[in-house]
């Protein structure tokens, strides 16, 4: 951390005799001021859509020490998509676009996907209004598979990659300023 730099340069060019409680105490109250921007980077997650499950944004606080967190098909119970409405003004009437993802897992835990908001939205890592509905578009894709191979009892859920790539293809009659 930057604070901790600071401090071993401030240790090796000062006076230790002159070192009094009150420079611990200001040292200290900036590593905690620190803590929490500490605690959101552990939150970051790579995120990934595979063929076997997902790499959500952020991971849960019982898992930020731990490497990349990884929620398999087959762990999910129900999966949810969020529609919000706003006003086209192109169109003159109101549209709706996906919002949040919600995964319900087995052990009664949710996982949130979300664009905007919470500790890792996805705009901090697509970039592109195109790619982020294919990715929404995908999300869709995977809870209709999951669906349809529960009911014909598939032991193993895995998605089939070339309906997650036809998904994440931009569509002829969406517009986008990206």
């Amino acid at each position: 951390m930057i604070t901790a730099v600071a401090a071993t340069v401030f240790f090796l060019t000062r006076d230790y005799s002159s070192f009094g409680l009150d420079d611990i105490a200001i040292l200290l109250l900036g590593e905690l001021t620190m803590l929490p921007l500490y605690v959101i980077g552990l939150k970051q997650n790579y995120f990934e859509i595979t063929t076997d499950g997902i790499f959500p944004a952020a991971k849960p606080f019982n898992k930020l020490f731990s490497g990349r967190y990884f929620v398999p098909y087959s762990d999910i119970v129900s999966m949810e998509i969020e529609h919000r409405s706003y006003w086209n003004p192109e169109t003159k009437k109101e549209d709706t676009h996906p919002h949040a993802c919600y995964l319900h897992l087995k052990n009664g835990k949710t996982v949130w996907i979300n664009v905007l908001t919470g500790f890792a939205p996805l705009y901090m890592f697509i970039h592109s209004e195109t790619v982020m509905r294919g990715v929404y578009r995908m999300l869709e894709v995977i809870k209709a598979e999951m669906e349809d191979q529960r009911l014909k009892g598939v032991g193993e859920l895995v998605m089939p990659a070339e309906k997650l790539r036809e998904a994440l293809k931009p569509r002829k009659d969406e517009r986008y300023a990206d």
